[in-house]
């Protein structure tokens, strides 16, 4: 998609714990943007005390009535071989999964967690301890944005807990850049907040090689999961979501599959996973493609 990025500056003013002023986006979904620039929209403000609770965001749903629950839908995507399933429901019950946050790979579901890469608490912290309890449940099983949910080492998971990059990153070298890039486009989506020490822990990446990265700015959430509830000013009937039906084998040029790509990105993020680098470009294997 054409970006229509133009910066204006937005004056804030700070009352008691908040905010930075910050130079504001305006630029379709889908637009590749310096991942510091996204950063520089998020505000900082100290974390909300109320109490954290986390059956208030409600998980695993069947949002789409297919029968798999998100958990299913996540390991059926991100197995990089078909899966088996189970005689009877919706489960999986082997594939193959790549924990990039370690570097170990998995073929039984019960090694893999499905992880909220923005963890639940956090988000509680940061601004969802406001949200209604439907806001809430598109959050826990948001499969409208390709990074929102990962398919990771169980244990990797579970010593990340609900701890933001300024206190836990991932064990394995080289992963940094993607890492923050992904929270960032996460709390974007999602119009949550940073608080001081979180914002200038990713300040520091994004002052090295990470802040010269682009990444395709995110649909906004919204209580249907879809984020077709964003600010670009488009008040057009959103398309049904395909869900991950297609792969690039079912295009013949790379301008069907863009084309394709480009009608379902603004409302339901990369659903199909054609776009295996995130630059916005997918199927760079097909004829045609740049």
């Amino acid at each position: 998609m054409r970006s229509l990025f133009a910066l204006a500056l937005v004056p804030i003013f700070a009352l008691s714990g908040a905010v930075f002023a910050t130079p504001a986006i305006a630029a379709e979904p889908g637009a590749q943007v310096a991942v510091s620039d996204l950063f520089s929209e998020l505000v900082t403000t100290t974390d909300s005390t109320a109490t954290y609770d986390r059956s208030l965001f409600e998980h695993w749903v069947d949002a789409d009535a297919d029968g798999c629950d998100t958990r299913q839908e996540v390991l059926i995507a991100e197995s990089t071989v078909p899966v088996t399933m189970a005689s009877t429901g919706c489960s999986v019950t082997s594939g193959r999964w790549d924990s990039w946050y370690d570097g170990a790979s998995w073929t039984a579901p019960s090694d893999v967690d499905i992880d909220h890469f923005v963890p639940l608490g956090e988000a509680w912290r940061s601004g969802a301890d406001a949200w209604t309890a439907d806001e809430r449940r598109a959050f826990a099983n948001d499969l409208g944005l390709d990074v929102g949910l990962e398919a990771v080492t169980d244990n990797v998971n579970q010593s990340k807990g609900d701890r933001d990059p300024a206190v836990w990153m991932p064990p394995l070298a080289g992963v940094e850049c993607r890492y923050v890039s992904d929270w960032v486009v996460v709390k974007y989506r999602w119009d949550l907040s940073m608080d001081t020490t979180e914002r200038n822990a990713i300040a520091g990446f994004l002052a090295g090689s990470c802040g010269a990265g682009t990444v395709a700015v995110p649909a906004k959430g919204g209580t249907g999961g879809t984020g077709s509830t964003g600010s670009t000013g488009d008040t057009g009937q959103a398309p049904a979501n395909p869900g991950d039906t297609k792969n690039c084998g079912d295009f013949s040029t790379w301008a069907d599959a863009q084309d394709w790509y480009d009608t379902y990105y603004p409302y339901y993020g990369d659903v199909a996973r054609l776009d295996s680098n995130g630059d916005g470009v997918v199927c760079e294997s097909l004829p045609g493609a740049p």
